[in-house]
């Protein structure tokens, strides 16, 4: 496993999506076009059944790839299967998540997300968010799927990149520690919301990794403020998903352009 950034590695951007989201994923690859260099792929997945609407899409733009996924009754916990199974629909040394209801706003290349030589990644303590009132369901949700108490938040940044390893030793150490594979992840939560993949992800580089071999430099943001690329939307995890005239013009004119540009 190394993890260290070389002109020589490859670096990949993944997205994964639904027919709900066609409209913001064309706004998301629009700001991929015109803000990040520097990927050997851009690949657009999505569930069978959303196949139509989503290739539609992908089509606009020629270096954007789409593959298919199975349908799964409860998306919300199959999005993050697919997740999980990046290194499968990407051949990068390094995957580059970004959701479709995300868009960059500035330039972006691998180079961002590195530091000395080793990919960061953001993590914060649960205790700073309960003080602070917020709600945060995954601490308990996580320490389940790992098997052991996680005390840091994981999940705080676009885009979230992992090295190709950490895919396949985390399936691997998923499967002898559960005895399932990840499609059994969605006949063991209780609710929709009951799962959260990043953390899982974060987690397992912070608490699993050797200490001679890490995944990432594990950056708490109290210390180091991180840079932001992207603009995201729908943190509330709103049901409807179509843009309006006002949030499209609020969005592109955010990102630098306007909707007669794309």
């Amino acid at each position: 496993m190394n993890t260290k950034y070389a002109s020589d590695k490859s670096h990949g951007i993944i997205i994964r999506t639904y027919s709900k989201d066609a409209e913001r994923l064309n706004l998301c690859l629009f700001s991929i076009a015109k803000y990040c260099r520097g990927f050997k792929e851009i690949v657009v997945v999505c569930p069978e059944s959303s196949a139509e609407a989503i290739r539609s899409v992908v089509s606009i733009y020629p270096n954007v790839s789409l593959m298919l996924c199975q349908n799964y009754q409860n998306d919300m916990i199959g999005q993050q299967i697919t997740k999980l199974n990046s290194h499968k629909y990407l051949t990068s040394d390094f995957i580059y998540h970004v959701d479709s209801d995300c868009y960059f706003s500035k330039n972006y290349t691998p180079d961002c997300n590195f530091e000395n030589g080793l990919l960061k990644l953001y993590h914060r303590e649960y205790e700073f968010f309960y003080k602070s009132g917020i709600r945060m369901p995954w601490q308990s949700i996580t320490s389940r799927f790992l098997g052991q108490q996680v005390d840091f938040e994981f999940m705080s940044l676009f885009p979230l990149v992992y090295p190709r390893d950490l895919y396949i030793d985390l399936e691997k150490w998923f499967s002898e520690f559960h005895n399932l594979s990840y499609e059994a992840i969605e006949n063991m939560v209780d609710a929709p919301w009951a799962f959260s993949e990043f953390n899982l992800m974060g987690a397992f580089s912070y608490y699993k990794a050797l200490i001679d071999k890490p995944y990432h430099l594990h950056l708490n943001w109290r210390d180091f403020e991180p840079d932001k690329y992207l603009i995201q939307t729908c943190q509330d995890g709103a049901t409807d998903r179509a843009i309006s005239e006002t949030e499209m013009e609020e969005i592109t004119s955010l990102l630098g352009f306007t909707k007669s540009d794309m």
